[in-house]
């Protein structure tokens, strides 16, 4: 009878180690449930839909927001192009856009490419904080930036920055 039980659990091991290996990674990764008109990707957002803030609200005051918990809205104007692992927010006028930080996803992208000039919402701290001139200079690479813009990038960069689990892209 164990022997039995124990070839049983090999055979099945072996079929899901090869399920796995047949269908690969997703192009993208949608991970929470969404509202109809909506895609989502990674972790669910928790804060209450009632207190979502705009981003040119937050551009006009980021100090009024630093080290809050919000709830953002606003139109995608940049996705990381290798993972799609950040984005941006930007607003005419604002000095700096807001900067959404996600976990890197392990297989495929997080955030697809098509997501830029669609609405989002997205949740987490929000920041005013400082990054390196080799970070600021890696975020422009992975926007495909010109070497000459790049090269632009001369000490360290202020930046606005939401760190996020998840978010939800209109479709």
């Amino acid at each position: 009878m164990r022997k039995t039980i124990l070839t049983f659990s090999i055979i099945l091991l072996g079929s899901n180690l090869l399920l796995a290996q047949v269908t690969g990674a997703p192009a993208t990764q949608p991970v929470m449930a969404a509202p109809t008109g909506w895609v989502a990707f990674g972790q669910a957002l928790k804060l209450d839909p009632a207190r979502t803030v705009s981003v040119d609200a937050v551009l006009k005051d980021p100090q009024a927001f630093h080290g809050k918990e919000v709830r953002l809205s606003g139109l995608i104007n940049k996705v990381c192009v290798p993972k799609g692992c950040w984005m941006q927010f930007d607003s005419p006028g604002s000095e700096m856009p807001v900067f959404v930080k996600f976990t890197c996803p392990i297989d495929g992208r997080l955030i697809p490419l098509d997501a830029v000039g669609k609405e989002a919402v997205v949740e987490g701290k929000l920041e005013i904080t400082e990054i390196s001139e080799a970070a600021a200079r890696h975020y422009l690479e992975d926007e495909g930036a010109k070497p000459e813009e790049i090269a632009k990038i001369v000490g360290p960069q202020k930046q606005l920055k939401l760190s996020g689990p998840g978010a939800l892209v209109k479709q």
